[in-house]
């Protein structure tokens, strides 16, 4: 937390720009635990620490500046890896057939009422899908990373 930053100016842009393309660089491997590693690496390529010490912020306001709040969806979406990662659901027809099964095997392992429908589930498995790179393996019936 301790650093000279006098010389950083005359180089901001070129660090800025460098910064950002090189989270554009990792976006799919940071998107795969939830969006805010992203979006707190995206802010603070675009807006670097040192200047904002440099305006006099503390450390506390810095850190609230970048906090991204998780949303129920970021919740579902963790859901869905764990379920991927841990091969919980396979022997599927398809991804239609995972999705129903998956879906019923957090039914019946939640204490409570699950927090989404069945119709939200599915949509975030096939946004999964599209984006995070997931993929149908007829091999094992499985949806896999």
């Amino acid at each position: 937390r301790l650093g000279n930053t006098h010389q950083v100016k005359k180089h901001a842009n070129t660090y800025r720009e460098q910064a950002v393309e090189l989270v554009g660089l990792v976006k799919h491997t940071l998107t795969k635990f939830g969006p805010q590693p992203y979006e707190i690496l995206r802010k603070l390529a675009e807006t670097p620490v040192c200047f904002l010490r440099e305006k006099g912020m503390e450390w506390s306001e810095i850190e609230e500046e970048f906090f991204v709040p998780f949303r129920e969806e970021d919740d579902l979406d963790h859901c869905v890896m764990r379920l991927i990662d841990t091969n919980s659901v396979g022997d599927c027809a398809n991804v239609d057939q995972w999705v129903d099964e998956a879906f019923d095997f957090l039914k019946e392992r939640s204490i409570e009422k699950l927090p989404f429908t069945k119709k939200k589930f599915k949509r975030i498995v096939k946004g999964g899908i599209r984006d995070w790179n997931l993929q149908w393996a007829d091999t094992i019936g499985s949806v896999i990373r």
